[in-house]
């Protein structure tokens, strides 16, 4: 597959009307660098994978996220689940990615990154409570870029 389903030059995309996002969707998209998507439930394989210049998705309400979905090495560094319910995350090959959840599930996630037997890491997703990182302290406000290094 050599490009996704949505090209062109848009660098920041914000859309409240689409609720699951397409497999391979952004797919080696080299435009966008920001994707706020506040109603999408479902987020397909592939779906941001080769969006290398890609730095931040927005999901508040994902219920799934597909295997690969946010793709290669090192270039996806903050993914954002505002959802108050857990969600299994994609199992990728990234080595750095800051995954920013709700403060009251940010054990369960750390424990998804732990082997169920040794305890070993098994992931190399670092989470953040999400209240740290919002203008107001809140998991539905608006993010605080200069906090997220951006």
């Amino acid at each position: 597959m050599e490009d996704g389903l949505i090209s062109g030059t848009i660098t920041e995309y914000r859309n409240d009307r689409v609720e699951s996002v397409a497999d391979y969707a952004f797919y080696k998209n080299q435009d966008l660098t920001r994707i706020t998507l506040p109603n999408v439930k479902t987020v397909g394989v592939y779906a941001f994978y080769g969006a290398e210049n890609l730095e931040l998705v927005d999901l508040a309400v994902a219920t799934s996220i597909g295997e690969y979905a946010f793709g290669e090495k090192l270039w996806l560094p903050h993914v954002v689940l505002r959802s108050e319910t857990m969600i299994d995350l994609p199992k990728d090959d990234s080595d750095s990615k800051k995954v920013y959840v709700p403060r009251a599930l940010v054990h369960a996630y750390e424990n998804q990154c732990k082997h169920p037997i040794t305890g070993a890491i098994v992931c190399s997703y670092s989470i953040k409570a999400l209240e740290d990182y919002t203008v107001d302290g809140t998991i539905t406000g608006e993010l605080d870029l200069t906090k997220m290094g951006l």
